[in-house]
């Protein structure tokens, strides 16, 4: 269990109570008298910042601020803020940044359609049970990472302008989402107990060191994925998903305005290295920049659909003096790499594809691109996919 830091705010002291105090009032918004409790409000409501930091709420205290506020807040900080029972944060406009660190919800916890004009940090927030954010809006970055999820979480529609980080955050309960990302979205050493079922939109999906505990399906759209050491105890399934996503009312997410990205056209597959594939089924990925090297169980990957490899540029090169041509076939993207590394000449080189190495400093040697290729050819003919195997023989 995570330990809140020491506060840096005079704090109230009611019987432990770590909430801010309201100024020159001498205790927090929970504990200070009725008086006291409407200038504070009142003055939250005129524009001031709302400092809440430590204060415990109830749910008749959070509808009193819903209330006085009209659901808009300044620089709101709820810093180890507690909540009891169900809290209802649906429709809140926090206008400029919003602070949630170290917050704890004891019941459910509602944000559908909430609006946040700066960043809005979550980091370590503990959830206890579930949490919905559909239809959030956030104009910056949105941060929860180390967050705690322990019942279900509902992402459904959210639109993140700037990055969206969830790093070695833990999800007890199942996910759906769908996330519109203008930036990244990072899942870095998080762990999904319960099936997770995610639709994201984004030019960078980071999973590293990611624990998939149930079985999880990601569908992605111009999205590059990086599963690079990830956990697959379950089965996980990454498609291409074609066209705008749907949401639950029929009607499309609008994406003009946080993609405009440079991302690819299609969605793509950086890297499994390190992962155990006999779990994982590609679908309709494009795999030109994949890098398979280190990747366990590798000729049980299911690649199925129109998941396009790269190819060596069509020519002529020379080695030892002697023509070549290089033939337009299949090539996986660690071959590339080891073709930059071993051609001696510029003009062979050329005829391969300039591949950001995932693991500088790796030793692969042509014998090592030699099995890539037998496990992944054994993967594609138990796929159905004779032809496709053919270029790797």
């Amino acid at each position: 269990m995570t330990v809140a830091p020491t506060p840096t705010w005079p704090i109230c002291g009611h019987g432990g109570c770590r909430g801010v105090v309201v100024p020159r009032r001498g205790r927090c918004l929970a504990h200070v008298d009725a008086a006291g409790r409407q200038i504070s409000l009142l003055s939250t409501a005129a524009g001031s910042p709302a400092d809440y930091r430590g204060v415990p709420f109830t749910p008749e205290l959070l509808e009193e601020l819903r209330r006085r506020s009209q659901r808009i807040l300044y620089e709101a900080r709820f810093e180890q803020a507690v909540f009891t029972g169900d809290v209802d944060f649906s429709g809140f406009l926090f206008s400029g940044p919003v602070d949630f660190r170290d917050a704890r919800f004891e019941g459910t916890a509602d944000f559908t359609r909430i609006g946040v004009r700066g960043h809005a940090d979550f980091r370590r927030t503990v959830f206890e049970d579930e949490v919905i954010f559909d239809r959030g809006d956030f104009e910056g970055a949105a941060d929860f990472s180390r967050a705690e999820f322990r019942g279900r979480v509902s992402l459904t529609g959210t639109r993140v302008a700037r990055n969206m980080r969830l790093d070695m955050a833990r999800c007890s309960g199942p996910v759906e989402a769908m996330i519109v990302s203008g930036s990244e979205i990072h899942l870095t050493g998080a762990v999904l107990e319960r099936p997770a079922r995610l639709y994201a939109a984004t030019p960078r999906l980071t999973c590293r060191d990611t624990t998939f505990v149930g079985p999880s399906t990601l569908r992605v759209r111009r999205t590059q994925v990086d599963l690079t050491d990830a956990n697959l105890a379950s089965q996980v399934s990454i498609l291409q998903h074609f066209g705008p996503f749907c949401l639950p009312d029929g009607t499309n997410m609008e994406e003009t305005r946080p993609l405009g990205w440079g991302s690819p056209f299609l969605a793509e597959l950086l890297s499994v290295r390190g992962v155990d594939v006999s779990f994982l089924t590609v679908v309709d990925m494009g795999l030109r920049p994949c890098q398979f090297f280190g990747a366990h169980h590798l000729d049980q990957i299911r690649i199925t659909g129109e998941s396009l490899f790269g190819s060596p540029q069509s020519g002529w090169g020379v080695h030892g003096g002697i023509p070549l041509r290089w033939t337009n076939r299949r090539a996986i993207a660690d071959e590339h790499l080891l073709r930059q590394r071993l051609e001696s000449s510029d003009r062979n080189r050329r005829a391969w594809t300039d591949i950001d190495d995932d693991l500088p400093g790796t030793v692969m040697e042509p014998a090592h691109v030699a099995q890539l290729y037998r496990q992944l050819r054994k993967a594609l003919e138990d796929s159905k996919d004779e032809p496709g195997a053919g270029d790797f023989y």
